[in-house]
Parts: structure tokens; C-alpha cells; sequence
């Protein structure tokens, strides 16, 4: 997989967001035109910057490219055979929790809220992606299979995908992923049961496809950790910044006889 998706999805924020949003729509979550531009901003900047780097990550000759030391504790990643069939399988676990926040969004009865919930995880994922793409573009880590002798050939090359294995896009955009939709139901669903059983899917199924990449010989342990660790955090943060203050009212002070009178108004 790569960043296809995110700039597809990114493609309908700009009509997304002449639509109405207003504090009055149900649910935990409040955006305004503002901020959701300044977000937007601030996902399109940092997706621009990583693809950039991205692209300056030119194809080496593979007999050439100097591999660093790897360190004790990612060593094993370069030990046995790499599994074809569990870098094959990394893909369904990322496209099982690509598929989660749109499972969040068409929960949603009401269309505005569904479409304020769709521009949250589009901010979620470019975001996420802009981050990832900026650290594995500007690291340039080969990946496990790049140290096997044998594919060191005259003839064999290793491309922009080959040197940028930290932290693992798959592992960091399924948990963006999972976390955002982790994050949702629970704010909709506060006092659910089910609250247990869907944070560990949440955390489980983006786990297990960095198992996967791990095994498959595609990602260092290391690799796969940071881009837990950073997707995550996105996935359960973007969410949270969004939602509805506490306070979201307004005080007034009024004069009454020989004191004051305080009123609270919600909106």
C-alpha cells in the first residue's frame, strides 16, 4: 500500500468542508471551518513535505548502497527465511483496519455528522501518513531483505521503498486507523460494555500486521514499534482534539438587587 488512498480521500475535504458544520450537530465531536482549515493545512503541508523527500529517495545500485550497522535488538529480523505469505497477509491486516473508521462513519444516522466524522479521519490519516513519510524519507533505513547476499546482484537496484523501512508505513497507518476508530466508539459509546472488546481489536489487528511485516522480512522490530507507537498516537489524538469542551457554554454575570446572579447557558 501506499499514500493512493489518503491523497483520494483528501481530494473530497475541500467540498467536504462547505458543508455545514456547527456545534449543534449531535455527538462528542465540534468543528468549525477554521480550525478544520487550519488542520487541513497543517495534513496537506506535512504529506506534501513527506512525499517530497519521498520522491528525492532516487533507486541505488544495490552492490553500492552502504548498509548500516544493525543493532543487537533488530537482528533478528535478518535471521531464517522471509515469508512471502505473512507479507501477503500484512495486506489484509491493513486494508481489515483501513476499513474500520469508515464502519465508525457509516454508523452515523445523521449525514452531517457522518460527513464531520469523515473530514476527522481524513485530517487522522494524512496526518499520520505526512509524519511517517517525513521520518522513513529523511532515516532511509534498508529494509531486512536489502542485507541477504544473494539478492545483491549487478543488476539488482534498490528503490525509494527498499531504503525507507522506519517506522513501517503498513504498521503506522493501521493503527492510525484502528486507534481512530478505537477512539470514536468510545466517545459515542461511553458507558458500552463492548468498550474492552473494540480497543482490543483496535490495538490487536494493527499489531498483528506489524507481526506480519516483522515475519515477512519487511520491517526491522524497531521499525514496527515506532510506527505503532506514532500511529497510535495520531489515530487516538486528531479525535480528541475535536472534541466538544466540557464548558461549552456560556456565563454571564448579572446584577440582582444587592449581589449577583451567575447563569450558565449551554449550547
Amino acid at each position: 500500500m501506499d499514500i493512493r488512498y489518503t491523497l483520494l480521500v483528501l481530494l473530497f475535504v475541500p467540498v467536504l468542508l462547505t458543508a455545514q458544520l456547527s456545534s449543534d450537530v449531535s455527538g462528542p465531536y465540534h468543528l468549525s471551518i477554521k480550525r478544520e482549515l487550519s488542520y487541513g493545512a497543517a495534513a496537506l503541508g506535512l504529506l506534501g513535505g513527506g512525499q517530497l523527500l519521498y520522491q528525492r529517495v532516487e533507486p541505488v545500485a544495490l552492490l553500492g548502497l552502504r548498509r548500516p550497522r544493525v543493532p543487537g535488538f533488530d537482528r533478528s529480523a535478518l535471521m531464517g527465511n522471509s515469508s512471502a505469505d505473512a507479507a501477503a497477509v500484512a495486506d489484509a491486516g491493513l486494508l481489515g483496519s483501513l476499513s474500520l473508521p469508515l464502519v465508525a462513519i457509516l454508523q452515523r444516522e445523521d449525514l452531517r455528522e457522518g460527513v464531520n466524522l469523515l473530514i476527522i479521519a481524513a485530517e487522522t490519516m494524512a496526518i499520520n501518513q505526512g509524519l511517517t513519510d517525513l521520518m522513513r524519507s529523511s532515516i532511509r533505513r534498508p529494509r531486512p531483505y536489502i542485507y541477504r547476499v544473494e539478492v545483491a546482484t549487478p543488476e539488482a537496484q534498490a528503490t525509494a521503498r527498499d531504503r525507507t523501512s522506519f517506522p513501517s508505513p503498513y504498521t503506522s497507518n493501521a493503527a492510525a486507523a484502528a486507534f481512530f476508530f478505537g477512539r470514536v466508539y468510545a466517545d459515542y459509546h461511553p458507558a458500552s460494555k463492548l468498550r474492552p472488546f473494540v480497543w482490543g481489536v483496535s490495538a490487536v489487528l494493527p499489531a498483528l500486521t506489524a507481526y506480519l511485516e516483522y515475519r515477512g522480512r519487511q520491517a526491522f522490530l524497531s521499525d514496527v514499534v515506532v510506527g505503532y507507537a506514532l500511529g497510535a498516537s495520531v489515530g487516538y489524538l486528531v479525535p480528541a482534539l475535536h472534541r466538544k469542551p466540557l464548558a461549552n457554554g456560556r456565563l454571564s454575570v448579572i446584577p440582582s438587587g444587592g449581589g449577583l446572579y451567575l447563569s450558565y447557558a449551554l449550547h
